[in-house]
C-alpha cells in the first residue's frame, strides 16, 4: 500500500474516553482500534519492513 501524503491526508488521534481510543483516518476511511491493536499493527509493519 502506498499513500501519497501530499494528496491524501493522514491523521492519527487518540480519544481516551472511547472503547477503541486510537483513530486512524486516511483517504476518507476511519479505522478505530484499541491501544493493543495499534501496537500490534505497528509491530507488524516494522517486521514487514525488516523482511524486505
Amino acid at each position: 500500500m502506498r499513500l501519497h501524503p501530499h494528496t491524501v491526508g493522514i491523521d492519527v488521534t487518540r480519544g481516551p474516553d472511547r472503547r477503541r481510543p486510537i483513530l486512524l483516518m486516511f483517504a476518507g476511511l476511519a479505522v478505530t482500534m484499541s491501544s493493543t491493536e495499534a501496537r500490534t499493527l505497528a509491530d507488524q509493519l516494522v517486521d514487514a519492513t525488516e523482511q524486505t
